[in-house]
């Protein structure tokens, strides 16, 4: 099998690719080796490039233009126009100048999406603009890891084909796929943006979709290690084999594990050309961001991040994003803060609908000052401007991770600062991951008022029990996988247990028996076993149903269980009374029983509880 393409490594923190002739993006055909390649510069102080490749073109440098006048990093930083690149199409000149407001190409300084993204869209439209493609083909193919940075590359798409004959379409999960069927059968898809897990929806459900890739020139897997990271290799390699052997693959990586490697063996044809725009350089933060850390007991954690948040948000011209481990942290984190003196605060994680994330991402990205707690599916992908505090609260995943989140401030020549909060039993993350090239040190909290305590301990009150019992599952979750924080499991449930505590849960919450064998915690002294498999716990998260015991049974406050009055009691209430008519499955199980309505667990049956 034939494949033919191309390894981007890419700054962690400078993203940017230059591009030095187009178009990259050829049609191999089998037998033919040769494939063109982009150079990149690294966000350091020298230029740097490093290819390793056994067969190699290198497409001739373009003619400089003359040098530009006096600008300021927000404007461009290097002196070459995207006028001079040879052959490239009218269309695509005025869609750089006219609508995206490019006139000099930039180096990799400034750390905008946009701007990577344009590395790899210009040259794949300009190969379709330099031999056109016949109507109905789907003829670049762009994989990303979330829907955000997915909808971000379907936007600068369109941009750079607004005057070209081509089209652009984005699917990914969270919408409705039949609304997407209904678009692709009526335009044409020349690019298709796509999240691996709703392209295999396509592929295997939607009539005539595969026939369409029957040419496809290009497949994109854009931030490749972070598709690998977050389990998407045996999509990938599903997906791979939907698709013509004879294509150019270009793969963009902002870090080099083992794991990118393989999949660039698997993805790519042997004597591939490998790009680096990081190089051998160790500085890997931006210079423009002030970096600190504090370690604050466990338990005061929730006051730490209010009285920060309170010193910010007194700034004028503040937006700040604050990052948490998982989904579930940051809405608990999120609805807490809400309750306890910033009612406007925004989140993003993956347990809010598409629609209220990408509500939540425009209202941050067009606002003047703004807070917004986010999981990851915020760390990379999206640009938010104006950034002035990055908050990280909890051990990041990995010293990848902390970059690509402090990554969100300090862009296109901006200033920025970023705060990490840990915990005692954390802070050897700092010595083992940051302290040797990482520009950070140890700060003291600010004195908490006493309406820092007030606020938070009243919140606490006003957060729903649910979400605290979801969030210390997910807490429990996320540091039995952390490797070396907690050697001792006996340990990790304790402190998990205590935790729970410090969100006013007045027992531990109990877990189902799978959940605890799936953690591998079975036999560990502190973990309260939930034996109702469901039933009056509030399983099924959005089941719909008729009700547990009855069309209406259970309702607001009703029946005698553990949650009496918060709506969760025997019988499967929903918010707003019996659960309705008509059975509606979600990804967190089915109400118990044929009850449970949204948030209600049905009476005993096949109800779990949603985590």
């Amino acid at each position: 099998m034939l494949r033919v393409g191309q390894f981007c490594r890419y700054s962690r923190i400078n993203t940017l690719i230059t591009m030095t002739g187009v178009p990259a993006l050829n049609q191999q055909r089998a037998g033919n080796t040769q494939h063109n390649s982009k150079s990149g510069m690294s966000g350091g102080a020298r230029p740097h490039q490093q290819h390793r490749q056994q067969h190699a073109h290198h497409p001739p440098k373009p003619q400089q233009a003359h040098a530009p006048p006096p600008s300021t990093a927000s404007t461009h930083l290097s002196s070459t126009t995207f006028a001079s690149i040879p052959n490239l199409s009218n269309a695509s000149q005025r869609a750089l100048s006219e609508v995206m407001g490019f006139s000099y190409m930039t180096e990799p300084k400034r750390k905008l999406v946009q701007e990577k993204t344009v590395a790899f869209l210009l040259p794949s439209i300009e190969a379709l603009a330099h031999d056109p493609p016949a109507a109905g083909s789907i003829s670049v193919l762009v994989l990303s890891p979330t829907r955000e940075l997915a909808s971000q590359i379907a936007k600068e798409a369109d941009s750079l084909l607004t005057f070209h004959p081509f089209k652009s379409q984005v699917v990914y999960g969270g919408t409705n796929i039949n609304s997407e069927r209904n678009r692709m059968d009526r335009g044409r898809v020349d690019v298709l943006v796509a999240t691996p897990g709703r392209l295999i929806d396509h592929l295997e459900n939607t009539n005539g979709l595969v026939r369409r890739f029957g040419n496809l020139r290009g497949l994109v897997l854009d931030e490749a290690d972070q598709l690998l990271e977050m389990g998407f290799r045996p999509a990938i390699e599903k997906i791979l084999k939907f698709l013509p052997a004879t294509r150019q693959t270009l793969l963009f990586s902002a870090t080099m594990p083992q794991s990118v490697q393989s999949v660039a063996g698997l993805a790519l044809r042997k004597g591939y050309s490998f790009i680096d725009t990081v190089g051998d350089e160790q500085a890997q933060t931006n210079s423009q961001v002030t970096q600190s850390w504090v370690s604050v007991p466990l338990d005061q954690t929730f006051y730490a991040v209010r009285c920060i948040l309170r010193a910010a948000a007194a700034v004028p011209g503040h937006k700040i994003i604050c990052f948490f481990t998982t989904a579930r942290l940051t809405q608990y984190m999120a609805n807490l803060m809400q309750e306890s003196g910033f009612p406007e605060l925004l989140e993003i994680h993956s347990r809010k609908s598409q629609s209220a994330r990408e509500k939540a991402s425009a209202a941050f990205r067009n606002a003047s000052e703004a807070i917004m707690f986010t999981s990851d599916v915020s760390a990379r992908g999206v640009d938010y401007p104006d950034v002035t505090l990055v908050m990280q609260v909890g051990q990041p995943s990995s010293k990848e991770q902390y970059i690509h989140r402090l990554g969100r401030t300090a862009r296109a020549g901006k200033t920025g600062q970023g705060v990490l909060i840990l915990s005692p039993f954390e802070e050897t993350f700092v010595a083992r991951e940051l302290a040797r090239d990482v520009p950070i040190s140890q700060a003291s909290l600010p004195a908490l008022t006493p309406d820092d305590l007030q606020a938070v301990a009243a919140g606490q009150g006003r957060v729903d029990l649910r979400v605290k019992e979801m969030a210390y599952q997910a807490w429990l979750g996320y540091y039995n996988s952390c490797k070396g924080v907690f050697k001792d499991k006996a340990v990790l449930v304790q402190t998990a247990n205590a935790f729970a505590a410090s969100m006013g849960c007045d027992e531990t919450p109990a877990l189902l028996k799978k959940t605890i064998g799936m953690m591998g915690l079975r036999g560990v002294p502190g973990l309260r076993i939930d034996e109702s498999g469901g039933g009056g716990r509030g399983g099924g998260g959005r089941g719909g149903g008729r009700g547990g015991g009855g069309r209406g049974g259970g309702g607001r406050g009703a029946g005698g269980g553990p949650y009496q009055g918060q709506s969760f009691g025997n019988g499967g209430g929903s918010e707003n009374g019996g659960g309705g008519r008509g059975m509606k499955r979600s990804r967190s199980g089915q109400g118990g029983g044929r009850g449970g309505g949204r948030g209600g667990g049905g009476g005993g049956g096949r109800g779990r509880s949603s985590y």
